[in-house]
């Protein structure tokens, strides 16, 4: 996973398949990192209490994660990666 910056803004991101995804860093538990925590599969771990999230959607999987996460259209133009916020 790799922490990307937009207006100081960090986002964990990766490869969906054929299209690239971006969600928000903080955890909306707690505040952790998510750039410091793990995936496995379409899911991403809060590294302080364990809250999931899809990677694709930002949806909360489990507890204590009750909000979703903010997602990124993300396009890569030849050496630019734009970002955009979707919601």
């Amino acid at each position: 996973m790799a922490p990307m910056q937009q207006s100081a803004t960090r986002t964990p991101s990766g490869r969906d398949e054929a299209r690239d995804v971006a969600v928000q860093d903080t955890c909306t538990h707690t505040c952790g990192s998510l750039s410091e925590g793990y995936i496995e599969g379409d899911e991403i771990e809060c590294p302080l209490h364990g809250g999931r999230f899809n990677i694709r959607t930002g949806d909360a999987r489990c507890p204590p994660a009750e909000r979703n996460l903010a997602t990124c259209e993300v396009r890569l133009e030849g050496e630019d990666i734009r970002i955009g916020i979707r919601g």
